[in-house]
């Protein structure tokens, strides 16, 4: 999580925050939650420079604040489903890695959240290039085979 994202968490734990509101031109300081950070000499921070000239209704502020646990709620739920993208992904990797017919069982015992259709896919060809080996082996021993017998018909 970003500090940021940290920084709101811990803002919304802490409640209101009774206190003096202090501004200058370079930060902003409710209770004891910094608003904007200092910024170097001569930039400018914009929701600093409104909030300082009063261009921000306090309902917009009200209006952010009782938004923000819905927001981070979101935040957490989008979170949670990257990592689970991240984690089928890394299956269909494991599956493709497969090259036994052993190996590619052991690949398709991933939990269920973890599969997806290209999981299901992945699965398939690895389950082709198995064959296709198998079957390239079969038809090698049978070269062999049909060698060996030709040499003894010489």
């Amino acid at each position: 999580m970003s500090a940021a994202i940290e920084a709101l968490r811990a803002a919304l734990a802490a409640g209101p925050t009774p206190g003096p509101c202090k501004a200058n031109r370079d930060e902003v300081w409710i209770g004891r939650f910094r608003l904007c950070p200092r910024v170097t000499a001569g930039a400018s921070l914009p929701l600093c420079d409104d909030l300082l000239r009063g261009r921000i209704n306090a309902a917009y502020i009200a209006a952010a604040c009782n938004a923000a646990p819905e927001l981070l709620a979101e935040v957490d739920r989008l979170g949670n489903e990257l990592e689970t993208e991240r984690m089928r992904l890394a299956a269909c990797s494991v599956a493709a890695m497969a090259d036994t017919p052993a190996s590619a069982e052991v690949a398709r015992e991933a939990l269920p959240i973890y599969k997806s259709a290209a999981f299901d896919d992945v699965c398939r060809r690895v389950d082709e290039c198995i064959a296709l080996r198998d079957e390239v082996d079969r038809l090698k021993a049978e070269r062999e085979a049909l060698r060996a017998e030709l040499d003894r018909m010489k």
